[in-house]
């Protein structure tokens, strides 16, 4: 995954949240000095706004990577593996592919770690959502000794999940409920070590 495109991907917004076609501007000529080597860069440090500068630099040392299909499933099972302090992720279905963590979770559970799951989309109590419904009150049954086990009941579309404070994946694969062995439908992501798109993401749905 290039810099280059993860700093186009940004959305700059100004201080009424609307998007700022000078700051943009600006982003797109930065990157075609990055382009034409660092002297060009540095000569025009001088030239862009505090903003940008400060983006364009957390990007160029930011560790970020594209992932696809088996990749975002391994990196999901890298986490459940790894993971220390908190393991998060977002679900917007349950079902047999979530209890095949359960045995994983529980060994995590025990060892103190947190895990939080952001579950749901649309209607509760629709048909649809039947096997969600059932496979969220397996789960907390079976973890409700543990006070570090935590489920919130959503609507979300979002695919995100977070190992630790180490990295933070962001794609269309729903982890908790796809067979990444046997399906794959072109999924992507993003794997990012960024802190603050750590915190961010940590924030906007884990803050319970």
């Amino acid at each position: 995954m290039s810099n280059y495109y993860a700093l186009g991907s940004l959305q700059i917004l100004d201080e009424n949240g609307k998007f700022d076609d000078k700051i943009d501007g600006e982003l797109s000529a930065a990157k075609k000095f990055y382009d034409t080597g660092f002297e060009h860069y540095i000569e025009f440090r001088t030239k862009i706004s505090p903003q940008v500068l400060e983006l364009t630099e957390r990007v160029k040392n930011s560790k970020m990577i594209s992932l696809k299909d088996e990749e975002i499933r391994a990196a999901f099972d890298e986490a459940v593996d790894s993971a220390k302090v908190e393991l998060d992720v977002t679900a917007m279905k349950l079902n047999y592919k979530t209890e095949e963590y359960i045995p994983q979770f529980e060994k995590l559970l025990k060892r103190g770690v947190t895990i939080k799951i952001f579950y749901g989309i649309g209607a509760e109590d629709s048909d649809e959502n039947y096997w969600t419904r059932a496979t969220a009150y397996k789960l907390k049954k079976i973890f409700r000794k543990y006070p570090n086990f935590k489920m919130k009941r959503a609507d979300t579309h979002a695919k995100i999940f977070i190992c630790d404070d180490k990295f933070t994946v962001v794609s269309s694969y729903n982890v908790l409920t796809k067979d990444g062995a046997k399906y794959t439908f072109g999924e992507a992501g993003l794997r990012s070590t960024d802190a603050e798109l750590i915190a961010h993401h940590r924030k906007e749905y884990f803050d319970f």
